[in-house]
C-alpha cells in the first residue's frame, strides 16, 4: 500500500545510486525442462530480462526474497522501483552541480575580472618580452607556459601563480633572460582557475588565467 497513513518510519533512501551499483542486470534463458511450484514442467524460454536473486538478497538483505515449495528464490521486483528512483535522482543533482560548477567557470573565463591583473606597467613591456599562454588550456595532468625576456637591464624573473582569491600559490625562479618554458603539474593544484604572472626586475609584466580540471 502506498497510503501515508498506514505506515511509520519513514526516511529518505540516500544510497540508492551506491547500492544500485552493485547489483548486476541480466538476460537469461529459463533453464529447460525445470518445474514450478506446482509440478508442472517448464519448456526453455526466449531470453528474458531481470536479475539474480541471490545477487539481490546480498546487496539488498531488506528486498524481499522468499522460496518456493522447491527451493526456489523469488523476489519481489516492485521493491527495486523506489531505489531505482532514488538513484536517478541522487545522479540527476550531481550532473546539476557539475553543470552549475562548469557555467561559473565559463562565466569566469568569460567576464572581465577586475583583480589588478591588468598591466600597470606597460612601459617596461618592450616587444622582445612576452608571457604567453599556457598550453593546453584547460588541462589535466601538466600545461607548459612560454616566454621571452628581453636582455637588456636584466637583474631577476619570476613566473608566480595566484588563486582566484590572490592567494599565493606557486613561484617559478627564471635565472636567466631569453626565450623559456616552465611545466606546471595538476597534480601539485587543486582544480580551479589561477592566474600566472611574468614578473620581472620585481615589476609585474603581463597575467593570463588557466583553468585546472577534475
Amino acid at each position: 500500500m502506498s497510503d501515508n497513513r498506514v505506515k511509520s518510519n519513514i526516511k529518505d533512501i540516500t544510497w540508492g545510486l551506491q547500492k544500485l551499483m552493485q547489483i548486476r542486470p541480466v538476460h537469461y534463458s529459463i533453464v529447460n525442462n525445470m518445474f514450478d511450484s506446482s509440478g508442472v514442467k517448464i519448456e526453455g524460454t526466449r531470453n528474458q530480462y531481470g536479475f539474480i536473486s541471490q545477487e539481490i538478497e546480498k546487496a539488498f538483505p531488506e528486498v524481499k526474497i522468499t522460496d518456493d515449495v522447491l527451493g526456489y528464490k523469488l523476489m519481489d521486483y516492485d521493491q527495486i522501483i523506489p531505489i531505482t528512483v532514488a538513484a536517478i535522482q541522487e545522479q540527476q543533482k550531481t550532473i546539476d552541480s557539475l553543470k552549475t560548477e562548469l557555467a561559473n567557470l565559463k562565466d569566469q573565463v568569460n567576464s572581465n575580472i577586475s583583480l589588478g591583473i591588468e598591466n600597470n606597467n606597460s612601459s617596461t613591456l618592450t616587444s622582445r618580452t612576452v608571457l604567453n599562454q599556457n598550453s593546453p588550456n584547460p588541462f589535466n595532468e601538466s600545461t607548459e607556459v612560454t616566454f621571452s625576456i628581453d636582455d637588456q637591464n636584466f637583474r631577476t624573473a619570476s613566473i608566480v601563480i595566484f588563486d582566484m582569491s590572490g592567494l599565493l600559490i606557486k613561484k617559478y625562479d627564471i635565472p636567466k633572460s631569453g626565450d623559456g618554458t616552465i611545466k606546471i603539474n595538476g597534480n601539485e593544484l587543486k582544480a580551479g582557475m589561477y592566474i600566472y604572472t611574468l614578473i620581472v626586475n620585481q615589476k609585474e609584466i603581463d597575467s593570463k588565467r588557466m583553468i585546472l580540471l577534475n
